[in-house]
C-alpha cells in the first residue's frame, strides 16, 4: 500500500481486518484497517467505512483511537490509525474474570468521558461492547471500531430491518425497531459495567432467545449478583439498564456524575497485546510498608509535597503523500497544584485551612458542520489549539458563575456569533461566549462545536 509496509495481522472485524504496518515516510508503526475485498465492491459498505474514518477524525479525545489517514486505491480502502499496545476488555474478561470494583468503575468512567465527547459532536457509537474497548499497557482506555457509528445528522445508511451491533449489548428499543439515541449507547455502557463487576452480562442465552430477553428487559439487580459493589455504583448501573430509554440517564455526563470515582490503582494490563498481538509484561512489584518500633516511642510522619505535571502531545504532521482528514491534537487535562497546609504545633491556637480548589476546565472533542467541505488539516489544528487555549479563561468564567456547572457546550461561528450553554441547568454563559468570540475564524458557512468539562 504505497508508503506503508504491512506485516502482522492484529485482528479482524465485520468491516475489515487490522494489520500492523510501518509508515516508511515517517518511520513509525501504525495499525491499518483494510476493508474486506467483497465489501469494498459495495458502494453502501464503502460509504459506511468512510463514515467510520470521518466519525473518529471528528473527535479529538484521549479516549478515542487516533485516525491518521484514509487511503483509497482501486479496489481497496483502508484506515490508518495509531498502534495500541494492551488488551481489549473482552480479552481481560476472558483471562481474569470480573475486575475489582475500583478498576471496573474507573474503566467505565473513562468510557463515559470519551462517549460524552462523541455525543457532543453528534456521533453515536452504536456498537459498544468489551471487544471495542481497549486498555493500553499504560492504563489508558480507548474506544475502538466506530464501524457502525452514526452521525446524528447523517442520512441513514442501513437497510430496513438490518441489525447493527452485537445483540447482547444492544438496547431493547433497538430490537423493537426504534431509532438509536445517546440513551442506547448508555445502555451498552451499563451492560459492560455490569459484566466487568459481575463477571457475566445481565442476560444469558443466544440467538432468538437472547433477543427476546434483551428486548423484554428486567435484568437482575447488580447488588444481588455482586453484593461487594458499592450501593451507589450498583444503583447507577441498574438505571443505565432500564428498559425504557427515558428512565436512563439524560446524557453520559449525567451518568458520570452519578458514578462515584472509587479509590483505586491506575488500570493496568497484565498481558500486553497490540490489537490482539501478545507480548510480555514485566511482573508487578509488590511493596511492603515497614513498621518501625523503637522502645515504645512512635516516630512522627513528615508531610511531602506534590508537583503537578502537564504534558501536551505533539501536533500531528501532515505529509504531501498522505491526505489527512484532520490533524487531531491529544489533549491532556490542565493540572493545578493543590494547596497543602501542614497542621500547626499543638501549642498554637491558630488553624490554617487549605484554600478551596478552583474548577478545572478541560476541552473534550471538536466537531464541525461545514457545508463548504471544511478546512484542511493545518487550519483545523490551528483552530483546535486556539479553542483549547481558552480553557483557563473559561475556567475563570465558570468560577465566577453562581450556578453549579458540570459542563459547557459551545458553538463557534465566523463573525463572532458564538454561543455557550452551561449544564445541567441549560443556561447561557455569556462570559464564555465573549471569550470564544475573540478567536479568529476563517470566513465561511460553517460552525465548530465543542464541550468543556468541569471538575472540582
Amino acid at each position: 500500500m504505497g508508503r506503508f509496509r504491512v506485516s502482522t495481522p492484529l485482528g479482524e472485524g465485520g468491516m475489515g481486518a487490522v494489520y500492523l504496518a510501518v509508515d516508511e515516510t515517517l518511520g513509525r508503526e501504525v495499525a491499518i484497517k483494510v476493508m474486506h475485498d467483497d465489501l469494498a465492491k459495495d458502494p453502501a459498505s464503502v460509504a459506511r467505512f468512510r463514515r467510520e474514518a470521518l466519525a473518529v477524525a471528528r473527535l479529538s479525545h484521549p479516549g478515542v483511537v487516533v485516525v491518521y489517514d484514509l487511503v483509497e486505491e482501486p479496489g481497496r480502502v483502508a484506515i490508518v490509525m495509531e498502534r495500541l499496545q494492551g488488551a481489549s476488555l473482552r480479552q481481560r474478561l476472558a483471562a481474569e474474570g470480573a475486575l475489582s470494583a475500583p478498576e471496573a468503575v474507573a474503566v467505565t468512567r473513562s468510557i463515559l468521558e470519551a462517549l460524552a465527547a462523541a455525543h457532543a459532536v453528534g456521533i453515536l457509537h452504536r456498537d459498544l461492547k468489551p471487544a471495542n474497548v481497549f486498555v493500553t499497557s499504560q492504563g489508558a482506555v480507548k474506544l475502538l471500531d466506530f464501524g457502525v457509528a452514526r452521525l446524528v445528522d447523517a442520512t441513514r445508511l442501513t437497510e430496513t430491518g438490518e441489525l447493527l451491533g452485537t445483540v447482547r449489548y444492544m438496547a431493547p428499543e433497538l430490537l423493537r425497531g426504534e431509532e438509536p439515541s445517546p440513551a442506547s449507547d448508555l445502555y451498552a455502557v451499563g451492560v459492560m459495567a455490569y459484566e466487568l463487576l459481575a463477571g457475566a452480562p445481565p442476560f444469558a442465552g443466544a440467538g432468538v432467545d437472547l433477543m427476546i430477553r434483551v428486548r423484554e428487559g428486567g435484568a437482575k439487580p447488580l447488588a444481588e449478583v455482586a453484593p461487594h459493589v458499592p450501593a451507589e455504583v450498583a444503583k447507577a448501573i441498574d438505571r443505565a439498564l432500564a428498559r425504557d430509554p427515558t428512565a436512563r440517564f439524560a446524557s453520559a455526563v449525567d451518568m458520570l456524575a452519578a458514578l462515584p470515582d472509587l479509590p483505586r490503582e491506575r488500570p493496568a494490563v497484565r498481558p500486553a497485546e497490540a490489537h490482539g498481538e501478545s507480548a510480555r509484561q514485566p511482573p508487578r512489584r509488590r511493596w511492603r510498608a515497614p513498621v518501625l518500633v523503637a522502645g515504645g516511642v512512635l516516630l512522627s510522619a513528615l508531610i511531602g509535597t506534590a508537583a503537578a505535571l502537564t504534558t501536551t502531545a505533539p501536533a500531528r504532521r501532515r505529509d504531501g503523500a498522505m491526505r489527512v482528514l484532520v490533524g487531531p491534537r491529544e489533549l491532556a487535562p490542565s493540572a493545578s497544584t493543590p494547596t497543602i497546609t501542614a497542621a500547626p504545633p499543638a501549642s498554637s491556637a491558630r488553624v490554617v485551612k487549605a484554600a478551596p480548589k478552583a474548577p478545572r476546565v478541560t476541552m473534550y472533542g471538536l466537531g464541525n458542520n461545514v457545508p463548504d467541505k471544511g478546512h484542511d488539516g493545518e487550519t483545523y489544528d490551528g483552530i483546535h489549539r486556539a479553542i483549547a487555549a481558552a480553557e483557563g479563561e473559561i475556567g475563570g468564567c465558570v468560577a465566577a458563575s453562581p450556578a453549579s456547572i458540570q459542563y459547557v457546550s459551545a458553538v463557534l461561528r465566523p463573525g463572532g456569533s458564538t454561543s455557550c450553554v452551561a449544564y445541567p441547568d441549560a443556561v447561557p454563559l455569556p462570559c464564555c461566549a465573549r471569550a470564544l468570540a475573540k478567536i479568529p475564524l476563517p470566513p465561511g458557512d460553517y460552525e465548530y462545536t465543542t464541550v468543556y468539562m468541569v471538575s472540582r
